[in-house]
């Protein structure tokens, strides 16, 4: 069992450079990947990154093309750390967890590739890490997010309203329900 991220948090801060991890969980991400390596490589943040890949058993040649642009990334001194299996996939939740085990950072962003046949990815804006980093910087023990949007539009129409409406005290009631045990 996974400790909780809180837990890792802890243990991490004892790093002696900040380091800001992009979590990705990927699986069969052939169609996708490029696109969502491209957001990271693309960011505004001028601290140090690391990418923390976990590959959840891909079918396709999604492992070939994370091979490609770890070097892509690390030419750009953005660290990378893939790992994965082999077999059928485990689900999102498995991946991303792994992905932390094997991340560095002090400071962690999630971001998703893809998942099984629907279209599940995510571009990140460029300023996006380094928004999100200066708002958890200044802001101690907290869980920081933001407003997105879905392309195709309405592709997920009903959770985006839900998540894009949530003031903050509703947020951290969601946040406090989902960590309760």
């Amino acid at each position: 069992m996974s400790a909780p991220i809180f837990d890792i948090f802890i243990v991490v801060e004892k790093c002696v450079f900040e380091i800001l991890t992009v979590i990705i969980p990927v699986y069969n991400a052939e169609k996708w990947i490029d696109e969502c390596l491209k957001s990271v490589l693309i960011q505004d943040f001028k601290g140090n990154i690391e990418v923390s890949l976990y590959n959840d058993g891909s079918t396709d040649t999604t492992l070939q093309l994370l091979k490609v642009w770890k070097i892509i990334l690390e030419k750009q001194n953005i660290s990378v750390v893939i790992k994965g299996h082999e077999g059928p996939p485990k689900g999102v939740g498995f991946a991303k967890n792994r992905a932390v085990d094997n991340s560095h950072g002090e400071y962690l962003c999630f971001l998703d590739a893809s998942w099984t046949s629907k279209l599940f990815d995510d571009v990140m804006t460029p300023d996006r890490v380094d928004k999100q980093f200066h708002a958890a910087k200044s802001n101690q023990n907290t869980i920081v997010g933001s407003c997105f949007h879905r392309e195709p539009v309405g592709s997920t129409e009903r959770f985006t309203q839900w998540a894009n409406r949530l003031t903050p005290d509703q947020l951290y009631t969601q946040i406090k329900y989902v960590h309760q045990s």
